[in-house]
């Protein structure tokens, strides 16, 4: 989570016993993934307050508060999206100094395809540093893909 020092704690009533929280307004979590579902889970406390999930640019608020706790729960969970890359971003918006947690526990995906995608030793993405210790005809070239390398 980007914010003010997220913490990460050691407690057997998370998954790997760990989990990572913060209290600061607008602290976020986000990635990407491919395939068609997700799921985020964390916990559900007293002390916890509102934050939003945004999907794809679409925005929803959840609550995170429960007395008594509950952990391993799920926090948000979406379905049946179309196979693809898909962005998520969990922001902390507490409304109040008493309800201000918000904690991720872990997060599952399902329905992963195998995306390859082969760059070539020239792609510009690459950057050859520095740039004298790197040579364009390497021994058995010929082996390599498209007859290419560094």
């Amino acid at each position: 989570m980007d914010g003010s020092r997220p913490l990460t704690f050691a407690t057997r009533s998370y998954s790997q016993s760990s989990f990572t929280v913060s209290n600061t307004q607008d602290a976020s979590l986000s990635f990407s993934f491919n395939g068609t579902a997700v799921e985020i889970f964390g916990a559900k406390r007293g002390n916890h307050g509102d934050y939003q999930i945004t999907i794809d640019n679409v925005t929803s608020t959840s609550s995170g508060r429960a007395d008594p706790s509950v952990f391993k729960t799920s926090l948000f969970s979406i379905s049946n999206l179309a196979q693809g890359i898909h962005t998520v971003t969990l922001t902390n918006k507490p409304t109040d100094n008493n309800h201000n947690f918000v904690d991720i526990d872990f997060v599952s995906q399902d329905d992963d395809k195998l995306m390859v995608k082969t760059y070539q030793d020239t792609d510009p993405s690459f950057s050859y540093t520095p740039p004298n210790v790197w040579t364009t005809n390497p021994d058995q070239i010929g082996l390599f893909n498209a007859g290419s390398g560094q």
